[in-house]
């Protein structure tokens, strides 16, 4: 910060560092995979002036007002490396944002309409902002950018898609007749897309693949096929219990942790079974046992355990005050040592009295939420009662991000202070639970007339880490 300024609209500048509080920085989540970054002398946030999205705009410090010029995206380039994207002008819905390629992660800015003009060509829609691929400026050489902009009608936003083999495409533009092309034969995150002469080379072909109704790809219609086929998966197109070799049941009576009501059943049906492609988990007040409640909890342990990767699972929650349904991993190894030492990634909690808030959250030893700081990220829908929806996680050993439907909420990051902070450089298991009360999702009390209560589940994929 230019002479330790404390004043709003400070310049920020680079400068050899000299270890003051001036060049440190606080990283604040607003629990929904955006941060704000606060500087430690002067306690006010890096600022966009003027809330600009035009290049060339000042970076400042400013109070905090809580605008998105003072929300950013901490995004890894490679190990270790990252840039700032400042959500006012990050996944921009701007003309003009430029293109680039990027790890798949279902979003909508990742995602294009093709649309057919019945004269040969194509319009790319982008999905996110509804603008068109366009060749900026209309430009006739070599090199030029890609961007997206407003439907102009101009033969620059017309592509013919022209078949290279292997299900692979050549995309010329009308009004130029160069391909489109990654800059530099780049296959870092954030290379440049442009437009270049057509050589046939790997960097000017492009595999088409579509995305089914949860935003993610279809497996085997191009795109990277190491990252796009499970490494494991249960698609649970077969009847009645779970399948042995990919599901044990966690029996336990009530009061077993956090205080909650239900006592889980083993190899019960009528509280965990498979039919008409779907998992379904039912608490029922059955007094099964001799206790009131019965659920169950289904894990993966020593029958599928990964270290890295993204795990999804799409599903469709309980309705009702008192239910409490997870997806989450714990450590199969707990190398270092008991609960939270060895660390715990909830990819998605809800709890009934709040039924449109979607949790993702990360317990280790020094942040869980006995000690009330544990890192939690938060999306709302009302919809999760009502119909299924994908929830997941992107991890390898920078960061864990949290997803719904395809858009990131959340962002954990290893702050490389060792096993304490990061405990995950181990391989987890998955858990399915629907529980109810406890400490969490009874307290609000509980409504006896939610029984039974059901979390669906449509699939559970694991893919291998693809960065």
């Amino acid at each position: 910060m230019q002479d330790a300024a404390f004043n709003d609209g400070a310049n920020v500048q680079q400068w050899s560092y000299g270890g003051g509080h001036n060049q440190q920085w606080e990283l604040v989540s607003d629990n929904s995979g955006n941060y704000f970054i606060k500087n430690r002398n002067s306690g006010l946030n890096l600022d966009v002036a003027w809330g600009s999205n035009q290049n060339g705009a000042n970076i400042q410090q400013a109070n905090y007002n809580g605008s998105s010029a003072q929300k950013f995206r901490v995004v890894e380039m490679e190990k270790g490396i990252y840039r700032l994207e400042n959500v006012a002008s990050g996944v921009s819905q701007s003309p003009a944002a430029n293109v680039h390629q990027w790890d798949y992660v279902s979003g909508g800015n990742q995602q294009w309409n093709l649309i057919n003009t019945n004269n040969g060509y194509y319009k790319l829609q982008a999905k996110h902002s509804g603008q068109m691929l366009d060749i900026a400026n209309g430009s006739l050489a070599n090199a030029a950018n890609v961007q997206q902009y407003p439907d102009n009608g101009s033969d620059a936003q017309l592509f013919a898609l022209i078949n290279a083999g292997n299900n692979e495409y050549i995309i010329r533009n009308k009004l130029s007749g160069k391909v489109l092309d990654i800059a530099d034969w780049a296959t870092h995150n954030g290379g440049n897309l442009i437009q270049y002469q057509n050589f046939g080379n790997a960097n000017q072909k492009w595999r088409l693949v579509t995305t089914n109704g949860s935003g993610t790809t279809d497996g085997n219609n191009g795109g990277n096929q190491a990252c796009a086929a499970p490494i494991w998966s249960d698609e649970f197109n077969y009847s009645g219990l779970p399948d042995p070799a990919k599901w044990s049941f966690e029996v336990q009576g009530p009061g077993w942790v956090n205080h909650e009501w239900q006592n889980y059943t083993g190899n019960r049906q009528e509280n965990a079974r498979v039919g008409n492609g779907v998992l379904t988990i039912e608490a029922r007040r059955d007094w099964f046992g001799g206790h009131e409640i019965s659920s169950a909890r289904l894990k993966t342990h020593y029958k599928g355990d990964w270290l890295n990767g993204r795990i999804e699972v799409r599903a469709k929650l309980p309705r009702g005050r008192g239910t409490w349904p997870a997806i989450w991993m714990m450590p199969t190894d707990s190398t270092y040592g008991g609960w939270p030492n060895s660390g715990e990634i909830d990819i998605m909690e809800n709890v009934g009295y709040d039924p449109a808030a979607i949790h993702g959250s990360i317990h280790t030893n020094g942040r869980n939420f006995m000690l009330r700081n544990n890192f939690q990220a938060t999306t709302y829908d009302g919809s999760v009662m009502d119909s299924f929806h994908t929830y997941a996680i992107d991890w390898n050993q920078s960061r864990i991000v949290f997803y719904k439907d395809g858009q990131a909420f959340g962002t954990f990051a290893n702050a490389g202070q060792g096993w304490t902070t990061w405990p995950f450089d181990k391989r987890f298991y998955l858990i399915l639970n629907l529980d109810i009360g406890g400490d969490w999702g009874g307290a609000q009390g509980v409504d006896m007339n939610i029984f039974p209560a059901q979390m669906q589940v449509d699939w559970v994929r694991v893919y291998k880490p693809c960065n």
